[in-house]
Formats: structure tokens, sequence, C-alpha cells
């Protein structure tokens, strides 16, 4: 049974997946789009027994503003030989990513070839969707309509795709998850005492909410002047010099540290007390999974389906909503009032359930939908 995955780029964390779903279906094939974007996409691995074909892609960038006040930066891929390349490799099944113009071709090869079957990527939540008007509504109701299936990383996917046209039967929920084994297995000493040392790893622009984060550690640190905070970021963007110049009292210590190499990570991790994730719109955020692995328990958004669906708040982390500065400040207060005892307690939580999301366990989920889909 021949398999085609349809994506843009098969960045690092896809790359062990892909390796373990190539292993139950041999001969299977990628076809990407991202072509000159490779590389800001975190490269284009090669995958070995996958083999790998690039689509003529026309690229077009847009900056769309979200009804919650940033706006986005995002780039379209359009290829344009989709059509003729599945002729030519003549798929059984075939996954394809998002809702654009790639699903579109692929959609048309399955109503040409009634005995192929299409699986639907839908890497999106109800929150980044907002930020698109209704010009794409028509379009994914056809396709959600006819898919054979569609996979969303959370329940926030879920209930989006219902609501645009998917059947309840036919959308089948699996979560993003990198290659952390290392991580899990590093010993981190977790201090005795309520968290002091917060680290933010990613992209430093509006939709990722660090500047309201720290307009949040402003207030509490002012209202506890005998606690000393340090507040490490990970990662560059547009966002760098506002966060590097935000005003903040002398008990709040802010390490802007830049981008820094993956194997660097987990000294970065070993030294922190937990991980903020402060996204006001993320489809996912796989540096949760990362946190999570090391045992940092996770102060984060519930605009991530990664906080959503992996940590239980109070358990492993806590959530809060990044649009209310009150909700915010609770959690805050929540996270760095946490005695030492109990932090303890809280990363052990967080470590056992990333030991549960690996490219093995994401791999068999994707297994079991393409063969649902072909009995």
């Amino acid at each position: 049974m021949r398999v085609v995955l349809l994506t843009n780029v098969v960045s690092a964390y896809r790359a062990a997946t892909l390796a373990c779903l190539a292993t139950a279906f041999p001969g299977m094939c990628v076809l990407t789009s991202a072509g000159r974007l490779a590389q800001n996409l975190a490269g284009d691995r090669a995958v070995e027994g996958v083999r790998s074909i690039s689509l003529r892609t026309v690229v077009i960038r847009r900056r769309l503003a979200h009804p919650d006040g940033f706006t986005q930066q995002y780039d379209i891929q359009v290829p344009y030989d989709v059509i003729c390349t599945l002729f030519a490799l003549r798929p059984a099944v075939m996954l394809a990513s998002e809702l654009g113009a790639r699903t579109l071709q692929a959609m048309v090869y399955r109503l040409l070839f009634r005995s192929s079957r299409i699986i639907i990527h839908a890497d999106l939540s109800e929150d980044t969707e907002r930020a698109f008007g209704r010009a794409r509504a028509g379009l994914r109701r056809f396709l959600l309509a006819r898919a054979d299936l569609v996979v969303v990383n959370g329940q926030s996917g879920a209930r989006y795709v219902l609501k645009a046209g998917g059947r309840q039967d036919r959308i089948v929920v699996v979560p993003y998850a990198t290659d952390s084994a290392f991580l899990t297995a590093m010993p981190r000493a977790v201090p005795d005492r309520p968290a002091r040392a917060l680290l933010y790893v990613g992209r430093l622009i509006e939709s990722k909410g660090v500047l309201a984060l720290l307009e949040c550690l402003v207030r509490w640190c002012e209202g506890h002047p005998a606690d000393q905070i340090q507040f490490t970021v990970i990662g560059d963007g547009p966002m760098r010099s506002s966060i590097a110049n935000a005003s903040r009292p002398a008990n709040l210590t802010v390490s802007i540290k830049g981008a820094v190499p993956y194997a660097a990570l987990p000294d970065h991790y070993r030294g922190a007390d937990l991980m903020v994730f402060p996204t006001l719109a993320d489809t996912w955020g796989l540096v949760v999974n990362e946190a999570m692995a090391m045992g940092l328990p996770v102060l984060g958004s519930i605009k991530s389906q990664a906080v959503t669906e992996l940590i239980e708040d109070g358990v492993s982390g806590w959530w809060f909503d990044p649009m209310s500065p009150r909700d915010m400040d609770r959690a805050v207060d929540r996270a760095l009032q946490t005695s030492g005892e109990t932090l303890a307690r809280m990363a052990e939580r967080a470590r056992d359930r990333a030991r549960q999301v690996t490219p093995e366990h994401v791999a068999r989920q994707f297994e079991n939908a393409i063969r649902r889909v072909t009995r």
C-alpha cells in the first residue's frame, strides 16, 4: 500500500515520527512544497526509507491582523504540480497537511480515483483560524465534508473542524511529538524552594505574548519586593528590543540569550524552575513537550493545544487565559507561591506525561488512521 504525505517541509521534530511511520509503510513518499522557505522552517530533513519529492511552488507572504489585537505574518505555499505528481505515484492513501491548494489538488485526485483515500491533517485551532476571513470557509467546507478522515492536534482543532463541515465520526485527535527521549533521561535537580527561575523558549513575535507576561511579572515583583525573580528568554525576533527595554523593578532580572543551538537547550532547561508559554494563538507548541520531558512544570496559555492537551492544571503546570490580565496575574501568583515540595511532585507528573507522547506513539496513531480508511 503506497502512502504519500503532502506537506510544506519535513522539519526536525517531524522526522522521527515520519521514520517510525515509514517502517509500517515501506515505499512511503513525501511531497514537500516549501522551496526556498525550507531553511526558515528548520530545514527539510531527509528520512531514511522515505522518498522525497520537491513540488513546484509559488510562495505568497501575507500579514494578517488577528481579532485579539496582534498581527501575524505567514507564508502560503501554492504547489501547482500536485495532481500530475500523484498521477505518477498512484498512491492508495494521501495524508495531506492543512486545508489549502495542496489538499484541494489531492482531493481532486481522490475524486478521480475512487479507490484512493485522503486523510487531512488539519494543523489548526479555533484561535489560530480567527485571523482568517470567510473567503476560506467554502473551500474548507468542501474539503472537510469529503475527507475520509481528519486528524487534528487537540480538542480545539476538533471543534473547529466540526463547525467547518467535518463529521464527528471522522475526526481523530493526534498530538504532536518530538524526539525527546534524551531529555526524559536527563537528571534535573528540583530546588526545594518556590520557583524563582523562569524560562521562555521561542520566537519573539507579537503572537507569543511574551511582553504581556513580562508586564505580569513586573506587577508580581512590585507586590513581592523581597522575592528575586530571574526570567531567561531564549529566542529572537522583532519583539526583542521591546522586551529588553521594558521597565522593571530591581527584583526582576531579565536575561535575553537570543537563539541558541538545540543541543544547548537542556542546560537552560536544567537551570530553570518552570517554563512559561504565554502564546496568544498556537496550533501546538513543542517547547511544552520538551520542557515537560526535562521535568519542568509549565505555566501556559490556554491558546496552546499543547498546554490544554498535555498539562493538568495544578498537577503538572498551570493554565491561564492570556487575554485576561487578571487571570494571568492569578496563575503567575499560583505558580510562584507553589512550595518546593509541590514543585518536585509536579515536575515528576510533567515528565511522566511527556514520556507518553513519543514519535513512536504518534506514528502508531497515524498508522491506525491509515489502516482505518483502507478497510
